[in-house]
């Protein structure tokens, strides 16, 4: 839950910054595909919901790893799980340590 809320606060922050003069927090924000309601928490901008992303923002596919070996596994490439895509609607994707930090999953900008 630590890495999902903090992912998005880093979507939200490259968000305000490139949209500083057409984005006013509690909008909604477009992002491959999928709407994400935001929230402002104190003098932050925050996505009301967990991240859906299933690929990166130059358009290519995160390696998904369903089961507990493929997941152990993937130390060094960037890799999403979830159980089922209903449990990815209600729920976003857990991402692993590579993705989050590769900078890659966020919108540009």
């Amino acid at each position: 839950m630590h890495v999902r809320l903090l992912l998005s606060t880093l979507c939200i922050y490259g968000f305000n910054t490139f949209l500083a003069q057409t984005f006013s927090c509690g909008s909604t924000i477009i992002y491959q595909e999928h709407s994400y309601k935001t929230v402002e928490i104190g003098n932050q901008c925050w996505f009301a919901e967990n991240l859906m992303a299933t690929m990166n923002n130059m358009g290519e596919e995160i390696a998904i790893k369903q089961g507990k070996d493929e997941w152990v596994e993937s130390k060094v490439e960037p890799a999403i799980s979830f159980p089922s895509d209903a449990y990815r609607e209600e729920y976003g994707v857990l991402y692993n340590y590579n993705a989050v930090v590769s900078d890659d999953i966020c919108p540009t900008g």
